[in-house]
């Protein structure tokens, strides 16, 4: 068994594609397969498998005619899409309701597929990344990811416990309050659920079971890695949401973490 505590990254790569990889493969732990040029084809290959939730970790500026134009093509708008919709000032139109030709909207990568945008704009670098986002990687305990991905508004990309084998030490999230745990009598039977947990979950990929099937004993302190993206506004909700003294004192804490990275950027 293998204990850490929770932590908080924000990731900085401005580049939206290799933005988009590096949040899609958390969910099956093959970030050792990341090249300088291996983004495209990872996401293509997404994009074909109709699996594309993890394009909702980029935004991308483009002209706002440019939008208008595919918007009026759209019969059926994504749900949820003019609240992730940002043009770069409100007075984006003139009294005639005609666009500024220097007005431009922020936009995330799937929503812009699915209005018909074209993926090879987005590749010759035509369009620039939008700076009105954060993206956040997470390492949490399974419990506390539950809580963070009813943020709906978010992008979120999390490890597999499907797909993911974890064949040698397992990872587990210490309790709370870190500090002041220790082996005493208070914490034997919690430690001793874990050990036999672990044992039971390699026992059953030992003897053939898949990881899905396996994945049924681990606890909900059970380490994950979650990648989350959403605008400043709405991290601001969540920051304040979750940070409230009823929230899980796990959540607080990593709040905490967050909000200190937050203010550096």
């Amino acid at each position: 068994m293998i204990f850490r505590n929770p932590e908080v990254e924000i990731i900085t790569e401005e580049n939206p594609l290799k933005r988009v990889e590096i949040a899609g493969r958390v969910c099956y732990k093959s970030e050792d397969k990341i090249t300088e040029d291996s983004a495209i084809a990872f996401v293509k290959k997404l994009i074909k498998q109709g699996h594309t939730s993890p394009l909702e970790h980029a935004r991308i500026v483009i002209p706002a005619t440019y939008y208008e134009e595919l918007e009026n093509n759209t019969w059926c708008m994504p749900y949820g899409f003019h609240d992730r919709l940002i043009y770069t000032s409100p007075g984006h139109e003139d009294s005639y309701g005609i666009i500024h030709s220097d007005t431009e909207v922020s936009i995330n990568l799937r929503d812009y597929l699915a209005i018909g945008g074209d993926l090879n704009r987005v590749v010759t670098e035509d369009f620039y990344p939008a700076e009105d986002y954060m993206t956040v990687r997470f390492i949490c305990d399974r419990a506390i990811a539950n809580e963070l991905v009813r943020h709906r508004v978010m992008g979120v990309s999390q490890e597999s416990t499907r797909y993911c084998c974890y064949d040698k030490d397992i990872t587990f999230i210490n309790p709370m309050p870190f500090e002041e745990y220790n082996r005493g009598a208070k914490w034997d039977h919690f430690f001793d659920s874990i050990a036999l947990a672990e044992k039971t979950y390699h026992w059953m990929i030992q003897n053939g079971a898949s990881p899905q099937e396996a994945r049924n004993v681990l606890p909900l302190c059970t380490k994950t890695e979650l990648i989350m993206t959403g605008i400043l506004g709405d991290w601001d909700r969540l920051i304040e949401m979750r940070s409230a003294k009823d929230a899980h004192p796990q959540m607080q804490y990593l709040m905490g973490l967050l909000q200190q990275v937050y203010k550096k950027k």
